[in-house]
């Protein structure tokens, strides 16, 4: 999954299948003016997605056979995460499990920090 950065609010998604390297656009998610998403992940087992922004973190749930696109769909969830302390936040990582992320910032020697689900 990529998610193009847009200050615009509106970003595109862009899936793949598995094992293939073209990348079709799944749909557009928007997050307001001004609330660029700069990263995502989705978990290895596929049911996790996670989008940030530079102070948030969007959580969904993904169901047994449903589209990446449709799970965006949904609200999201809004991760405990104090994101914007980090500075200019552009990477987020799931764990395997999907029950924790991984964040870091630009920057020389940036920290990797890990954030546990509650």
């Amino acid at each position: 999954m990529i998610v193009t950065k847009s200050f615009s609010g509106n970003a595109g998604v862009y899936t793949a299948k598995r094992g293939s390297t073209t990348l079709r656009r799944a749909g557009t998610i928007s997050r307001g003016t001004g609330e660029a998403v700069t990263a995502g992940s989705l978990s290895a087992d596929g049911q996790t997605i996670v989008l940030r922004t530079y102070d948030r973190a969007y959580v969904w749930r993904r169901a047994r056979g449903q589209s990446v696109a449709a799970a965006l769909e949904r609200h999201p969830c809004v991760a405990r995460a104090h994101l914007l302390r980090e500075g200019q936040g552009e990477a987020i990582a799931l764990a395997r499990n999907g029950r924790a992320f991984y964040t870091v910032s630009e920057g020389r020697t940036p920290a990797i920090r890990r954030y546990h689900a509650r």
